[in-house]
Order: structure tokens, then sequence, then C-alpha cells
């Protein structure tokens, strides 16, 4: 990825409306119906009705769209080096990834789980999931194997 990518001190939110969602569906107020916002009515939401894994795609999707070259993802790669993702790069790779496990024919909703360290590569892993349709089941390598194990068999993960 040669090509410099734009760095610029933080900008306004382009995407607010996925981040009101958010926010509202994150408060004791939405829970019960009440509206967060003075002199608004009651709102008909509650804490189920907003799938967290749709509004990081919705976030996703407005990033690329509103600041495609814009700095996404930083992955240190040792001795110094550091390898940048732009939101573009970051969503084409999700869309790659999710094209993939679409391509393994399982019923929407499978698990699959994600064994890595924290890396650009899990979270673009994880939104592909989402993508595709399925859950993501988080695992880590710090997990004993007998706990891998029973999360594996726990979860019905259909791929790792």
């Amino acid at each position: 990825m040669g090509e410099e990518l734009q760095r610029h001190a933080p900008i306004l939110d382009p995407c607010p409306t996925a981040r009101r969602g958010f926010d509202q569906a994150q408060t004791p107020a939405a829970a019960v119906g009440a509206s967060s916002v003075p002199g608004h009515p009651p709102k008909e939401t509650s804490l189920n009705t907003i799938q967290p894994d749709s509004l990081a795609l919705q976030r996703l999707y407005c990033w690329e769209r509103t600041a495609p070259d814009r700095l996404a993802l930083s992955q240190p790669m040792g001795d110094g080096a550091m390898l940048d993702f732009s939101w573009a790069q970051v969503a084409d790779q999700v869309r790659r990834m999710a094209a993939h496990l679409q391509a393994q024919g399982w019923e929407p909703g499978s698990k699959v789980a994600i064994l890595s360290k924290n890396c650009a590569w899990w979270l673009m892993s994880d939104l592909a999931i989402w993508m595709a349709g399925h859950v993501s089941v988080p695992l880590y390598p710090t997990l004993a194997s007998a706990t891998v194990g029973q999360i594996l068999t726990h979860s019905e993960v259909r791929a790792c």
C-alpha cells in the first residue's frame, strides 16, 4: 500500500444518523421508550431493536463513501514499520472476506470463530463475518486449549 493516506486531525463524524441511533440505544431512556431529546416524543425503541453489527457496517459504508482515502487502520509490522489501511481498502478487504464466507453455503446466522491476536485483520474479519450474515465467535490465543474446545463446542461454530 505505497500510496500516502490522508492524515488529518479528527473531523466531524459524517455519519451522525448512525451514531445518534447508537447513543440512544445505549441509554436507559431508550430502553423504556422515553425520549432522550428534550421536546421530542418518546421513541418506540428498545435495546433489542438496534443491532450493533448492522450499525458497525453502516458506519463502515459511510466512511468508505465520505472519506475513502482517509486512514482507517494502522497495523504495526515490526521494526517500526506500519501497514496503513484506508477506509476504501478496509471495505474492499471486508467485502472480499464476506464473499468467501458466503460462498461456503452456510445458513445465515452460522457461527464463525476468529482465533487471532488483536490486529487490523481481526476487525476486518469480524466485519466480514457480519456482512456475510453470520455471527462471530471471538477466541484469543491466550486461552487454554481446553477453553477453546469448550467454546467451539458450546457455540456450534461452523468454521474457525
